[in-house]
């Protein structure tokens, strides 16, 4: 097998219209950037998966096209370990002859989302194996056939050999959504903050990330409503990606502005871009950037991403590239600083992951303590939410998007994803300082599911 790139001809704009044109049975994903001109928002890219794979806690299972590299690659890999499983994945992945494109940013391969309770199966942080999440802790989207598109040039790129599609006009199906509830309600969450600036001020840590999740049933175009989502929300590493399977049907909505690794393979360049602090998008931009609290809840943060980078960058290689700036994005304004570090030579997705996994501004630090914390202050698990999605090119490039502004979907896709029957959920939360006000802490949360209720007006 052999992945080529060759330039894609389409009269579509861009991804989202050409995505809104696939058939309904037809199992789709979606990385898109987009909303400014930032260097960060100029790649998006569409596939049809070959093949799913799902690392399990105890093991893995495969959905799609015969591949016996892959088989052989993860036979005798320990079931009890998810991080060996992804290495075998990839490393059948990146066995594949290629011809690289170093303009390009996707060659083929992984589009993966990393569930927030891969964390303790990473870290250990609750008392005993027992006690470990069950389920399913990551989704491995085999993709060797893309399409891609440069929001800069205006050019498409066609990776493998993508299967096009005569345009589909798709039924309109609106989404149809029960009242959404909070989880906890608005007391529990202010409690929860409270209780976390109690064990601040005891001297357990410093910050940690409280969340909450809103949820709903709905019915109707899923799909439809994703695609008008990613479309207007701006969102620099939005995702779209349908996960159907023989049980429980799932999909993923992501539209978050923030990096969480991005690895330039041809370089060795690893960075990552936290955000902390935030201001709804009416606010002056100048509230945010004098504001101390938020600055000093970033500064954790950056030295936290310093650290964990640091364990597989080369010596002496880290760095702060871009100090404390304030990004604005259409609903929220954030303030977001730049860690950059040389990668060592030979460092698998495992050891990388083993380091900086899940993500320093959702987690709080020190990192171990703050995951204790929430484990013992939210009443249910993250999910999704609060994890990683992107892609890992077989070229080995590799970027990843902290999944904030991530809406879950379980159900039934009866008609494919265009007729659904089942449950959402959104997550939402706030990094807890020693001088948080819980009372501004939840106002807080509550901008930032601006980006999906605006879509409900």
């Amino acid at each position: 097998m052999r992945a080529t790139s060759s330039e894609f001809h389409t009269a579509h704009k861009d991804v989202l219209t050409l995505a809104a044109t696939y058939p309904a049975q037809q199992p789709l994903v979606v990385l898109h950037s987009g909303g400014s001109s930032s260097p960060w928002a100029r790649w998006s890219m569409l596939a049809s998966p070959r093949g799913h794979l799902k690392v399990l806690d105890d093991g893995f299972e495969w959905s799609g096209q015969s591949w016996p590299e892959l088989e052989e690659a993860l036979a005798g890999v320990p079931a009890n370990d998810p991080l060996a499983i992804m290495d075998a994945a990839i490393a059948a992945d990146q066995a594949i002859s290629i011809e690289k494109d170093p303009s390009l940013p996707f060659m083929g391969g992984w589009v993966i989302s990393l569930r927030y309770e891969l964390g303790a199966h990473i870290e250990r942080v609750t008392n005993s194996d027992a006690d470990l999440p069950r389920g399913v802790l990551a989704d491995f989207l085999w993709c060797p056939d893309a399409i891609v598109h440069d929001a800069y040039s205006d050019k498409w790129w066609s990776i493998g050999e993508p299967q096009v599609f005569d345009p589909v006009i798709a039924p309109d199906q609106p989404l149809h959504m029960d009242e959404w509830k909070s989880h906890p309600d608005r007391r529990g969450y202010e409690e929860a903050v409270s209780r976390t600036i109690e064990l601040i001020r005891r001297g357990d840590l410093f910050q940690a990330n409280i969340t909450r999740q809103i949820s709903t049933n709905c019915r109707g175009g899923l799909r439809e409503f994703a695609l008008k989502a990613l479309s207007s929300s701006g969102a620099w590493f939005g995702c779209w990606m349908e996960l159907a399977d023989s049980g429980l049907d799932r999909a993923i909505l992501g539209m978050s502005p923030e990096l969480f690794l991005d690895l330039d393979a041809a370089s060795g360049t690893l960075r990552s871009r936290p955000i902390k602090g935030t201001r709804p998008a009416e606010a002056s931009v100048m509230e945010l950037a004098g504001s101390e609290k938020d600055a000093a809840e970033l500064n954790m943060i950056v030295d936290l991403m310093r650290n964990d980078l640091g364990r597989v960058c080369e010596l002496g290689s880290i760095g702060v590239s871009q100090p404390r700036s304030i990004e604005s994005h259409p609903t929220v304004h954030h303030g977001v600083a730049e860690i950059c570090g040389q990668l060592t030579p030979g460092t698998r997705f495992s050891e990388i992951l083993r380091a900086t996994f899940p993500p320093g501004s959702v987690t709080g630090a020190p990192k171990i303590r703050a995951m204790q914390v929430i484990d013992e202050l939210e009443q249910s698990p993250r999910g999704p939410y609060c994890g990683a999605v992107g892609c890992l090119s077989t070229s080995g490039d590799l970027r990843l998007g902290v999944s904030i502004r991530t809406a879950a979907f379980e159900g039934n896709a009866k008609g494919g994803f265009h007729e659904v029957e089942g449950r959402l959920v959104y997550g939402t939360g706030c990094g807890i300082v020693v001088d948080s006000d819980p009372t501004d802490e939840f106002t807080e949360s509550q901008h930032k599911t601006a980006a999906l209720m605006r879509l409900l007006d």
